[in-house]
Formats: C-alpha cells, sequence, structure tokens
C-alpha cells in the first residue's frame, strides 16, 4: 500500500469564504496585487484596474508590477500610468491632465480656485436648494436653468449634477453656464467639456430666454446692480434666483466687492421668499437668497 497523498494546502482566495480570483495562474510571477485580493486582476494578459466607489468618489487601487518577462519592458507601476499607457479616452480626461497648466493658461490662481473658491461655489449652489424647494414644490417638467457668472464651472456643473434630468429630483434642468470673461470659458470648457458654456455680456442677449436664471454672488461684482437684475428678469421666463452677500461692513468688505446689500436693497426690487441666514463657506456677513419674477 503506498504513502498517502498529501493535501496541498488551499491556494488564496479559494478558502470555504472566499471567491477564487480569476486567473490566477496568470497573476503568479507577472503581477502582485496590493490591499485587499482582486485590486489588479488579469484579463487577456494585460493587468485592469478594479475601481471602488467611496462617498461618491472613484479611485483605483495601486497596482505594484514586476517588469515583463519576455519583452523586458516594466508594466504600469499605478492606476494612472496604467490610463496613460492603455486608454486614450481617460488620458484626456481623468490621469494625465495637467490642471496647474489649465489654471496658468486662463491666467488664475490654481490653489484659489481648487481649494477656496471652486468648494465655496458648490456650498452656495447647496445652499439654494432650500429656495429650490420653495419655488417648487410639486413634480414639474424638466426647467431650463441659466448660471450667471460661472466662472470655473464648479458650481454650475455641482448644480447640473443635483438637478440632473436622469436624478431623483423634483426640479429637473438642464443647465448652462454664462460668464463674460472668455478666460473662464476655456477652462471650464476643458474640465467640463458637458456643460454648455456661453460667453457673452447678458445685456447682449436678445433671442434666448431660460425658464431660471441663478446668479449666485455676482450681484456684489457689478458696477450697476439694478440695470444688471433687471436684465436677468428680462432673460428669465418663471424665476430669478439671486445669492448675495448681506449686511457687509463697508468698511471692512473683501476688495471685488463693489456694493453692501441690506434690507432696503431688498424692499426696493421686490425680493420674495427671502432666506438671510450664516454661510458655511462665507466667514465675512450674512448670506441672503430670494427669488424676483420676470418681467
Amino acid at each position: 500500500m503506498g504513502k498517502p497523498r498529501r493535501r496541498r494546502p488551499p491556494a488564496c482566495g479559494t478558502g470555504p469564504h472566499q471567491q477564487p480570483l480569476p486567473h490566477r495562474r496568470r497573476l503568479s510571477g507577472t503581477l502582485r496585487p496590493s490591499g485587499r485580493d482582486g485590486a489588479c486582476l488579469m484579463a487577456g494578459g494585460q493587468p485592469k484596474i478594479v475601481w471602488f466607489c467611496t462617498s461618491m468618489f472613484l479611485y483605483a487601487r495601486h497596482a505594484a508590477c514586476r517588469p515583463d518577462r519576455r519583452s523586458g519592458e516594466s508594466r504600469p507601476r499605478t492606476a494612472q500610468d496604467f490610463i496613460r499607457k492603455e486608454d486614450g479616452d481617460l488620458d484626456t480626461t481623468l490621469a494625465s491632465r495637467d490642471l496647474s497648466g489649465l489654471f496658468e493658461e486662463a491666467e488664475v490662481d490654481y490653489d484659489f480656485f481648487t481649494k477656496k473658491q471652486n468648494p465655496q461655489s458648490m456650498a452656495f449652489m447647496a445652499e439654494l436648494m432650500p429656495l429650490f424647494e420653495r419655488l417648487y414644490p410639486t413634480r414639474y417638467h424638466i426647467k431650463t436653468l441659466l448660471d450667471v457668472g460661472a466662472r470655473t464651472g464648479s458650481g454650475t456643473e455641482f448644480l447640473a449634477t443635483v438637478l440632473s434630468p436622469d436624478s431623483y429630483s423634483r426640479l429637473k434642468c438642464t443647465v448652462t453656464a454664462l460668464d463674460i470673461d472668455p478666460r473662464m470659458a476655456r477652462l471650464c470648457r476643458a474640465l467640463r467639456p458637458q456643460l454648455e458654456y456661453l460667453v457673452a455680456d447678458i445685456f447682449e442677449i436678445h433671442d434666448r430666454q431660460w425658464d431660471i436664471v441663478l446668479c449666485s454672488h455676482c450681484l456684489e461684482h457689478v458696477l450697476e446692480p439694478e440695470p444688471f437684475l433687471m436684465q436677468l428678469r428680462r432673460l428669465a421666463r418663471e424665476h430669478v434666483v439671486i445669492s448675495i452677500p448681506f449686511r457687509e461692513d463697508p468698511e471692512t468688505r473683501i476688495k471685488p466687492h463693489l456694493h453692501s446689500f441690506d434690507e432696503t436693497f431688498l424692499e426696493a426690487i421686490g425680493a420674495e421668499n427671502v432666506t438671510i441666514y450664516d454661510g458655511f463657506h462665507w466667514p465675512h456677513s450674512q448670506i441672503a437668497t430670494f427669488s424676483v419674477p420676470p418681467l
């Protein structure tokens, strides 16, 4: 009677509570997954990145790879390297785009916009949601919305996502960005090509209207706010939605702000649905959000 055959230990990833790792033989000697099993898989002889989703952000697990012994070439060592080498579409949108170079071309400060103004713009849009709920308390058809003074388009993109026609939102909008500065348009079109971005002076628009015209923290930068607001009302079919700093101290307000608004201004323009609150991303004063009817 021969010796009993020794039972080989189960391979990694094939235990009673684990799923077998696909193409395991191809993985050995070529690719070492880092992190949890299966972060990097082999398919058709090429490494593939498995994407995980956490808090609405996608990120790739990094792959520590050995050189390809057959060709002598190094395989990609990170998710970003893999995207640059293997996927031309992602190469232009996610991995290798030089964001700082785009901001330099637009002659704006990269750190200021990415770390301060863009998050602030998105917060301002989020704070407008209660006003939209009051204006549209029941389900409506898809509306058109113009965001005046969109700058880099970060707030516009946030709004277009939250109010997307494919979302659960009771108010669904197709959103257009507008700014008078062509540098902002170049930057936004490079970063957010899915947005419609107009470069125009609102006083020169005579052949187009939107259901909602929004102007978030732009009115205080305009030389003559009243005529500007009147033109916004001409462009709107249903509502003009405004957000402004409220009761700024004229002696301490920041330099780009040309005006300080108070209750007198709100009464003069016939503001409706007024809310005055302390902004989460605005420490200098309170914020007023309101609507005005179209002309």
